[in-house]
């Protein structure tokens, strides 16, 4: 099983920190909630990146996966990359048209 390390941006002199190793099912679930993607695709696309993760981290790179700001956008690029078929965008978009009195306009 492939481990990934999450960055965690919450420390209080805003240092980013590296936390404990997790596995790739918390990892799916942290990219589902912060993302809003579904956990099935988020699941489908972090198969087909495995091989590329496992490469840059046996070449002894850090990686950091979920990053608060550029997060959604390094999140859609793998996606585009790794699974055409799969687009964010075309998601987020399904959920606006089903939850449009969310939207606030400003």
């Amino acid at each position: 099983m492939i481990k990934y390390r999450i960055k965690n941006n919450k420390h209080p002199k805003g240092i980013e920190v590296v936390s404990d190793v997790v596995t790739e099912k918390t990892l799916a679930e942290t990219i589902s909630k912060r993302t809003n993607i579904p956990l099935g695709d988020v699941m489908l696309v972090l198969d087909e990146f495995k091989t590329e993760v496992v490469n840059r981290l046996a070449s002894g790179e850090k990686i950091s996966l979920v990053d608060f700001g550029n997060f959604d956008v390094f999140f859609s690029s793998q996606c585009e990359q790794f699974a055409p078929r799969f687009n964010p965008l075309q998601v987020f978009r399904n959920k606006i048209k089903q939850q449009p009195s969310k939207i606030v306009k400003k």
